[in-house]
C-alpha cells in the first residue's frame, strides 16, 4: 500500500472521529443550547469541519517529517486560520534550506501573531550557529528582546570586520547579576582579552551578583579581580553564606565604603535567618559605619518585619517603639498575624489600629479587631452585631466567618455587567480570536493563549469583559476567568466560577462521600477548571496532581491507572484527587482546613504545623499557616466552596469552618 493511500485511509478516519466527537458535542449540549433555525447555504463553520480535520493530519504529518504529504495537504488549507501555524512549523523544521525570500514572506505575511518573532528568533539563532554573519546583521533586529541574539551580533560585528564597535557594546551585556547565555561567551572572552575588563568592572559585576543572591556568579567573577578585591569579595561570600559571623565586628573596617555594603547584604540575610540576633548586632555597626538614611530603614524594615515571622513578640515590639517612622502596613501586619498566633488581643486590637485606613476598612482586618475585642469585652454586644453584620454584606473568606457567627446567609452579592453588542460582534471576527478559537479546538492552548493575549493587550475594562463572555461561550474557562479579572468585574460569579465538569466532579465526590462543592472549590483554586493545565512544578489536569502521587493513590485505591497522561482526563483525575483528599481527611481526623492545606503545601509539613498548633482555634489556625501561598489558598478555598453552593443554588451552605467553630456565637 503506498504512503499516499495510507495517507487517504488516515484522512477518512479522522473525518469519521471528528464527526462523532461532534455528535456527541451537539448531544451533550442540546439541553442547553438552543437548535439554531435551519440554513442552506454552508457556514464558515461547516467549511471549517473538514479544514480542521486536514489541519491534524498535516500536524501528524509534518511532525514525522513527511513533507510531501504536507506539500498534497497545504493546498486545501490555505484559507483555513490556522494556515500559518503549519506554515511554521514546515519553515521551522527547514530554516537550514530555506531561502530568505521565504522567510521574509512569512515574516511579512504573519506579523501580526505570535509566530513572526519566534521564527524569526528561531532564524537568526541558525544563522549564527551555521556562522552566516554578515547574513545575521542584515536581518537582525534590536528590538527582538533576546540577550541571546544581542550577543550573537556582537560577535557577527567582530567576525565581519568591526570589532571596535563590537567591543564598545559588550560593558552593558556584561554588567548584570545573572549567568548571560552561552552565546554570549566568545564576545565575553575576546572582550576579556582585549584588557577592557578592568578590576572595577570585575567588582561591580561581582556586587550586581551578591545583591541577585547569585554566589556561584560571585564566586567565578573573583579570579578577574586584583588581589585587593578578592580579599573583599571572599569576605562577602563568607558573610553572605554564614550570616551570623557578623557578630566579629573587628573584621570590618570602621566608614569603609565597601565593607558596608558586604555588611548591609550580610544583614539582610542575617533577620531571615536569626532576627534577634540582627536587632541586637544592628546598632554596634551603625555606630562603625556610615549608612545612609534610606539603609538604616531598610535594615530597620527587614528586622522588624522577620522578628514578628519568627514569633519573637517582646522584641518586635521593643524594636516597633524605636523604629515607629520606619514601619508601614507590611510590618504591622506581620505583627498582627504574630499576635494572633500568640492569641494575644490586646496586641492585635492596638496594632490593627496602627494601619492605615485602607488596611483597617478591610474585612480581615475587621474580623479580627472584632474577634479580639469580642475575647477582651472591649465592646458591647450591639456594637459587636453592628460590626460584624457590616462585615458580612461583603463577599469573601472574612465576610462568610461574620455572617456564620451571626448565623446569616451568605452575601453574594452577584451580578452581571452590560456589553457593547456591537464589540462583541467584532471581536469573534478578529483573526487572532478567530485564531485562538480553533487552537483551541486543535487542544493548543499555550499557543491560543498567546494569540488571545497580544489581541487584547491595549483592551480597556469594558473590552475585557466582553472578551469574558466571548471566552465563556466557547467553554474556555480558564481564559474567561483571566479576562473577568483583567476587567476588574468581580461580582460576576457565572463568569468567574463556571460549572463546567459538574457531572463529573459530583460523580466523583459521591464516591468518596466528599462534598462536591469541596471539591469544585479545589478545582477552581487548582486550575481555573482547566483540565489541560500544568503547573510549574509539574502537577497536571482539573484538580492539579503531582503523577508520583496519582501513582501511589491509584496503588492503594485500586484506581486503574497506567500514564500520567490520563491525568489531563477530567473524569480520572477527578477520581484519583478525591481518592487523594478522602486519604487526607481520614489522616487529619475529618478536618477539611487541614486536609486543604494539606493537598497545598503537603501532608508532612501540615502534621510539622500541628506538632504546636493543633490546640489553636481553627480560624487562628488558618492566620498562622506559616507558607503565605497555602494561607491564601486555604482562604480561597473554603471561600470558594461556599460560592460553589450559591451558584448550584444550594441554600443553607457554610464553610467547613463552621465544624470548628472559631469563637462563640452570641
Amino acid at each position: 500500500m503506498t504512503d499516499m493511500n495510507l495517507l487517504r485511509i488516515h484522512k477518512v478516519f479522522i473525518t469519521a472521529f471528528f464527526a462523532l466527537s461532534t455528535t456527541l458535542a451537539i448531544a451533550n449540549t442540546a439541553a442547553i443550547t438552543p437548535t439554531p433555525p435551519p440554513s442552506s447555504p454552508e457556514t464558515k463553520e461547516d467549511k471549517w469541519q473538514q479544514a480542521r480535520v486536514d489541519y491534524q493530519l498535516a500536524r501528524e504529518v509534518l511532525e514525522k517529517n513527511d513533507f510531501g504529504a504536507y506539500l498534497s495537504l497545504r493546498e486545501e488549507l490555505t484559507n483555513y486560520p490556522l494556515y500559518p501555524y503549519l506554515e511554521y512549523e514546515y519553515l521551522r523544521k527547514h530554516l537550514s534550506k530555506s531561502n530568505t525570500t521565504q522567510i521574509h514572506q512569512f515574516l511579512n505575511t504573519w506579523s501580526t501573531t505570535p509566530l513572526a518573532s519566534t521564527l524569526k528568533h528561531q532564524w537568526l539563532r541558525r544563522l549564527a550557529k551555521s556562522g552566516q554573519w554578515q547574513h545575521y546583521l542584515d536581518n537582525y533586529d534590536a528590538q527582538v528582546k533576546s540577550t541571546e541574539l544581542r550577543c550573537y551580533a556582537q560577535w557577527a560585528q567582530h567576525k565581519t570586520g568591526h570589532t571596535e564597535s563590537a567591543l564598545n557594546n559588550v560593558t552593558e551585556l556584561w554588567l548584570v547579576g545573572r549567568s548571560q547565555p552561552d552565546a554570549c561567551n566568545p564576545i565575553f572572552e575576546l572582550w576579556i582579552k582585549s584588557g577592557r575588563l578592568t578590576d572595577v568592572m570585575a567588582w561591580k559585576r561581582f556586587e550586581l551578583a551578591m545583591s541577585a543572591g547569585n554566589p556561584t556568579l560571585a564566586r567565578y567573577l573573583i579570579r578577574f579581580m586584583s588581589a585587593k578585591h578578592q580579599k573583599l569579595a571572599n569576605l562577602s561570600r563568607e558573610i553572605y553564606l554564614h550570616p551570623h559571623r557578623l557578630k566579629t565586628l573587628s573584621r570590618f573596617e570602621p566608614f569603609n565604603n565597601d565593607h558596608r555594603n558586604i555588611i548591609l547584604q550580610g544583614f539582610k540575610r542575617l533577620a531571615r535567618k536569626d532576627s534577634l540576633q540582627a536587632y541586637q548586632l544592628w546598632p554596634e555597626y551603625q555606630k562603625s559605619q556610615d549608612f545612609h538614611s534610606q539603609q538604616i530603614s531598610l535594615i530597620n524594615h527587614q528586622i522588624m518585619l522577620w522578628l514578628a515571622h519568627q514569633d519573637n513578640s517582646l522584641t518586635y515590639q521593643e524594636a516597633l517603639q524605636r523604629f515607629a517612622t520606619q514601619a508601614d502596613d507590611d510590618i504591622v501586619e506581620a505583627g498582627v498575624r504574630l499576635a494572633i498566633r500568640q492569641q494575644d488581643w490586646p496586641l492585635v486590637i492596638s496594632l490593627t489600629l496602627k494601619l492605615s485606613e485602607d488596611k483597617q476598612n478591610s474585612t480581615r482586618s475587621q474580623y479580627w479587631l472584632v474577634r479580639a475585642q469580642l475575647e477582651t469585652d472591649a465592646i458591647s454586644p450591639q456594637v459587636r452585631q453592628e460590626s460584624l453584620r457590616a462585615m458580612s454584606q461583603q463577599r469573601d473568606y472574612y465576610s462568610f466567618m461574620a455572617a456564620d457567627v451571626l448565623k446569616q446567609p451568605y452575601r453574594m452579592n452577584s451580578q452581571r455587567y452590560s456589553v457593547d453588542g456591537n464589540f462583541l460582534e467584532r471581536f469573534k471576527q478578529l483573526p487572532a480570536i478567530i485564531r485562538a478559537r480553533e487552537l483551541l479546538h486543535a487542544k493548543q492552548l499555550t499557543a491560543a493563549r498567546r494569540e488571545w493575549y497580544q489581541a487584547t493587550l491595549a483592551f480597556d475594562k469594558e473590552q475585557h469583559y466582553t472578551a469574558a463572555l466571548y471566552a465563556q461561550q466557547i467553554n474556555w474557562n480558564s481564559q474567561a476567568i483571566r479576562s473577568t479579572i483583567a476587567a476588574k468585574r468581580w461580582h460576576d460569579l457565572e463568569l468567574r466560577f463556571p460549572l463546567s465538569f459538574e457531572e463529573t466532579i459530583e460523580e466523583a465526590s459521591q464516591q468518596r462521600q466528599l462534598n462536591s462543592n469541596w471539591l469544585f472549590a479545589m478545582a477552581r483554586q487548582e486550575s481555573a477548571l482547566s483540565p489541560e493545565a500544568v503547573s510549574h512544578k509539574g502537577a497536571r489536569g482539573l484538580i492539579q496532581i503531582m503523577p508520583a502521587t496519582a501513582r501511589n493513590v491509584a496503588r492503594k485505591h485500586k484506581i486503574a491507572y497506567h500514564s500520567h497522561q490520563q491525568l489531563f482526563d477530567p473524569q480520572k483525575n477527578a477520581e484519583l484527587a478525591s481518592a487523594y483528599l478522602s486519604s487526607l481527611l481520614e489522616q487529619f481526623d475529618g478536618n477539611h482546613i487541614y486536609a486543604t492545606a494539606a493537598y497545598n503545601a503537603g501532608p508532612h509539613r501540615v502534621e510539622k504545623w500541628l506538632k504546636t498548633t493543633r490546640h489553636l482555634p481553627i480560624d487562628v489556625w488558618v492566620e498562622s499557616i506559616p507558607f503565605h501561598e497555602t494561607r491564601q489558598y486555604v482562604k480561597n478555598v473554603m471561600a470558594y466552596s461556599a460560592i460553589y453552593a450559591h451558584r448550584r443554588n444550594q441554600s443553607n451552605f457554610q464553610m467547613a469552618t463552621t465544624s470548628y467553630p472559631p469563637i462563640h456565637h452570641p
